[in-house]
């Protein structure tokens, strides 16, 4: 009898507490107040349209890392009911192409959609308040649209490795949008910067005082000019920048952050334009940047003489006010495929007083001649696509680097020629949506076929790497079929950091280069969390265990009652 009353005492308590593990259908949910928190999902995905109600009670929210790690799911609807979106909730589902937001939620969490890579499509309905920390990171959505109602939005909470843009309605009272950054409703911070970006056609507004945490972090970037508005860098600003090869402060800058340009790792001049030092250096601003570091700043400013170090940057040459053009181009790669010649440079170690803004390329038909000049990149561009060569001519390349002084010495000579299209054959397009996850020793790229797949149809995938965008070289690292859309690169070493591009190729030849991303494996890299719903079950088997001590108890004092007797 005291066993009985033991159990029967036990099961009331587990039932009038939080109901835990709860199951309708395909899926796992929790009740609070008769309104049901989705937990987990057994379905086989595909297309998938989440209830409104599970056994009556309405669906209300998605719970942390409810859907986390699922590989099956194409398609998703959130209905209206749903307020909350979790911390995590669909955290690396990587074949999520699309996802349709009800028009109830309010909250978006933490890393919520977060290594979703195949993420093309999403919504966010106006009425979102809160958008969480890294509640996008690593999809492939290529247009963001913030409505008015969006309060909060946590750090890093769009960045990609594709290119893309936000775009926040007008109407918004704290945020806005600028050629598709982001900044606060006053244009004072940049929040965030697109990676993939770089600096093409934008200019930091004069408003800006404050470069935001994270806002340039993994951006594509090859030189930096802060204007002298800019007053604050914050932690991490640039981090990652594997590219950035140059910066120039503006002479407002009093403070820069934390890791602030922490492994930025072509990095190896930062001028400084104003009289005055910054008063604040967080630790680590410079870690993980080139060797050869060196720091400018003028003769009569308060930075120590050449030789000295300041903050742990060892300072290099004085500058000059008076305006001076930048040094020559280090080198210069021609390769000549049919009916194209590709260009690709690294910047001049001299970057000039200002620093230089492009890159001009000149072309002739004689050795020793620079010829005239056939374009321009951008300071952060250092490849060009000659697209009108003469198939069978030997053309002769220079690039020079250029700033308001004019533009500096030829860069090295660079020679090749175009071979003929084969007759009625055409290269395929290029790849689309190329992403990379990190791993241990390992970098796992994956893409999109191309819409043009050439004639005939192209047959496979060169994948290239390189140490940064503008050292990729010629010769793959590998092939996959054409049916295939994922590579892993076992050759990768942790704590390195790789640049990538892929082509596809037919008998015509290979398509232009894929957008470039960066891969960086690690030991604490991993493909899937896979976290479930362990929290659901151990409470469950919590519960099983506590009935069995106490029916183990209640036979033990049974026992005791009836030798007594």
């Amino acid at each position: 009898m005291i066993a009985g009353m033991l159990i029967i005492t036990a099961i009331a308590v587990i039932t009038t507490g939080t109901v835990s593990a709860l199951q309708s259908g395909e899926y796992n949910y929790t009740l609070s107040g008769g309104q049901a928190t989705i937990t987990g999902y057994t379905g086989t995905g595909g297309t998938v349209s989440i209830p409104s109600a599970l056994d009556t009670n309405p669906v209300v929210a998605i719970g942390d890392s409810a859907f986390n790690g699922n590989n099956n799911i194409v398609t998703l609807t959130i209905p209206n009911s749903v307020v909350t979106i979790g911390d995590s909730a669909f955290h690396h589902c990587y074949v999520l192409a699309t996802a349709t937001l009800g028009t109830g939620v309010l909250t978006i969490g933490n890393y919520s959609f977060n290594g979703d890579g195949n993420l093309v499509s999403v919504n966010i309905p106006n009425g979102v308040t809160s958008i969480g920390t890294g509640a996008f990171l690593d999809t492939a959505i290529g247009i963001i649209g913030i409505p008015a109602s969006v309060t909060t939005i946590g750090l890093a909470a769009f960045k990609q490795t594709s290119n893309y843009q936000i775009n926040v309605d007008p109407a918004n009272l704290n945020f806005a949008s600028v050629s598709g950054v982001l900044f606060n409703k006053d244009l004072t911070t940049l929040i965030e910067y697109p990676i993939g970006k770089g600096v093409v056609g934008m200019s930091i507004p004069s408003s800006v005082t404050t470069i935001a945490p994270f806002a340039f972090s993994g951006v594509g970037l090859s030189s930096l000019l802060l204007p002298d508005n800019v007053k604050t860098i914050s932690d991490n600003a640039f981090a990652a920048c594997a590219y950035l090869s140059m910066v120039t402060m503006g002479s407002g800058v009093t403070s820069i952050g934390n890791s602030s340009f922490a492994g930025c790792i072509s990095l190896y001049s930062i001028t400084f334009t104003g009289q005055v030092a910054p008063t604040y250096l967080g630790t680590n601003w410079i870690l993980s940047t080139k060797s050869n570091l060196t720091g400018h700043a003028l003769a009569s400013s308060n930075f120590p003489a050449p030789g000295n170090v300041w903050n742990g940057l060892t300072m290099g040459a004085v500058i000059s006010t008076t305006p001076t053009v930048p040094g020559a181009p280090i080198s210069l790669l021609v390769s000549g495929f049919q009916g194209y010649i590709i260009l690709t440079w690294a910047g001049p170690t001299d970057v000039g007083n200002p620093a230089y803004t492009e890159f001009d390329v000149y072309r002739s038909t004689t050795l020793g001649s620079n010829g005239a000049s056939i374009g321009s990149t951008p300071a952060n561009i250092m490849t060009y696509n000659d697209t009108a060569p003469t198939t069978g001519t030997r053309y002769y390349y220079v690039v020079k680097a250029v700033n308001t002084a004019g533009p500096g010495p030829a860069s090295p000579v660079g020679e090749g020629q175009s071979s003929a299209p084969i007759s009625g054959a055409q290269a395929p397009s290029a790849i689309q949506n190329l992403v990379v996850t990190n791993g241990n020793n390992s970098v796992t790229l994956s893409w999109s076929a191309p819409s043009n797949s050439g004639s005939p149809s192209f047959t496979r995938y060169d994948i290239y790497r390189g140490a940064t965008a503008g050292t990729i070289g010629n010769t793959p690292i590998g092939s996959v079929a054409a049916g295939t859309t994922t590579y892993t690169d076992t050759t990768a070493v942790n704590n390195n950091t790789y640049a990538y591009v892929v082509k596809a190729v037919n008998t015509a030849g290979s398509s232009p280069s894929s957008n470039s991303v960066q891969g960086s494996p690690s030991a604490s890299a991993t493909g899937n969390d896979n976290t479930g719903n362990n929290g659901s079950n151990t409470g469950l088997l919590l519960a099983v265990i506590v009935i069995v001590i106490l029916v183990v108890v209640g036979l033990f004092l049974y026992m005791r009652m009836r030798k007594k007797k």
